[in-house]
């Protein structure tokens, strides 16, 4: 028997604590809003309260319940996950924060919205950190890169080609590519900060407890599952399509941050799938003010969690391609 292996700790999962996760993370995620949207148009704002009514309960039932008590940590963060989302929603439409918006140009507004996008992030380490868990258990580190190295840079490099064929964006004109040439620094930059923002709050933030309760393979997929619906509104591509990429990318990074039990490979090609995202956003914008401020671009579906930032780019890039 080799003894420098560590023994895995890890209980096999239960199928009650699987299905309770599974349906937990249903009922609170934006699928719920998802449906309502599509039966009944405006999503109701008393939606938001009753899913946070639905984590108290289930985060009550998980003090009393001993069965239950493993996935307290989880149903916590998750809590701590809407609430955010809602506060930055909140914030990123008062007055002040969309009269600067509207003063300031694409990547002050991009930094702005990334600077709450990274405060979120901090609250998240922060619960984490006083839940016990080291920086290492949520995957906040390099990891081991030996068996992804190879597949993942290919794949990185694969989705970001894929990326720029989804879009089918004509070549800009020689001032707008120059003036785009110029915003590239920080449009990478901005990107690779959301990156490291979402793999932290979707993955980094639920897979350590998930695994634990109900196995690696549930933890991956559930994680995928909730990725995809927070693409689902103002996603680039949104709807249904948006949830099914989304949900395949989150897949796959939370497959790698898993088996390099790692940041970096996942951040880095969530990174480059941004890549083009981010590049043909500051065309669009650039683009847009080509056209006049006549033309508003609004997000393909949007609801009110959609981010005021997120909304341009779907249309400004269909403005720009009608304009050509």
């Amino acid at each position: 028997m080799d003894t420098d292996k560590p023994q895995s700790t890890a209980q096999p999962a239960s199928f009650s604590d699987t299905v309770a996760a599974w349906t937990v993370v249903l009922l609170v995620s934006d699928l719920p809003d998802a449906v309502w949207h599509a039966v009944g148009g405006v999503i109701p704002e008393w939606l938001f309260w009753v899913k946070v009514g639905e984590l108290l309960v289930v985060i009550t039932l998980s003090r009393v319940w001993k069965r239950w008590h493993s996935l307290r940590p989880f149903f916590v963060l998750l809590l701590l996950s809407i609430v955010r989302r809602k506060v930055v929603s909140y914030l990123g439409v008062t007055p002040s924060y969309v009269a600067r918006s509207k003063q300031a140009e694409l990547l002050l507004r991009l930094a702005q919205f990334e600077g709450l996008r990274l405060l979120q992030v901090a609250v998240m380490v922060a619960a984490l950190l006083v839940m016990g868990k080291r920086r290492q258990d949520f995957f906040l580190a390099i990891g081991d890169l030996k068996k992804w190295k190879r597949p993942g840079i290919i794949l990185a490099l694969s989705i970001m080609v894929l990326t720029f064929l989804f879009f089918n964006y004509p070549l800009p004109s020689a001032a707008i590519l120059l003036k785009a040439l110029a915003l590239m620094p920080a449009v990478l930059c901005v990107a690779a900060l959301a990156a490291f923002d979402e793999e932290i709050r979707y993955r980094g933030t639920f897979l350590p407890h998930l695994q634990e309760v109900v196995g690696k393979n549930h933890a991956i997929l559930i994680t995928a599952f909730f990725f995809g619906m927070g693409h689902y509104f103002g996603g680039v591509p949104s709807g249904i399509a948006g949830f099914f990429v989304a949900g395949t990318l989150g897949w796959l990074y939370a497959t790698m941050m898993m088996e390099t039990r790692g940041i970096f490979m996942s951040w880095f090609n969530h990174f480059l799938t941004n890549v083009p995202t981010f590049i043909f956003w500051a065309i669009g914008s650039i683009s847009d003010k080509h056209l006049g401020d006549n033309m508003k671009p609004k997000c393909q579906v949007a609801s009110p969690q959609s981010s005021t930032v997120i909304r341009p780019l779907v249309s400004s890039h269909k403005i720009y391609k009608r304009h050509r």
